[in-house]
C-alpha cells in the first residue's frame, strides 16, 4: 500500500515537472526595464549600425523578442521591431 502510494507521488512529480518547463521553456519573449536615462537604439546587432532613435528615460519597460551577444531585439509599444 505505501510503495503504490511512493510511485503515485514520483509520477504526479513527475508530470508536473514536465508541465512546468514545457511552459517556461516556451516563454522566449520577456520584459526588460532600462537602466539609464539615455539609450541608443539602433538598426541591427552592431555599434557599425545607425541610431535609429534614442529612448531619453530610466526605467522604461521593454520587450526583448530576441538576443544575440550583448545586443537585444525589442518590440516597442507600437509593435514594429529594432
Amino acid at each position: 500500500m505505501i510503495n503504490k502510494k511512493i510511485k503515485i507521488l514520483i509520477l504526479i512529480f513527475f508530470f508536473n515537472f514536465l508541465l512546468v518547463n514545457n511552459t517556461l521553456g516556451n516563454e522566449k519573449d520577456y520584459f526588460l526595464t532600462l537602466k539609464y536615462n539615455k539609450v541608443k537604439v539602433r538598426q541591427g546587432p552592431s555599434f557599425k549600425y545607425p541610431v535609429k532613435f534614442i529612448y531619453k528615460k530610466k526605467y522604461l519597460p521593454i520587450k526583448v523578442i530576441d538576443k544575440k551577444e550583448n545586443f537585444r531585439r525589442i518590440q516597442k509599444t507600437s509593435s514594429s521591431n529594432s
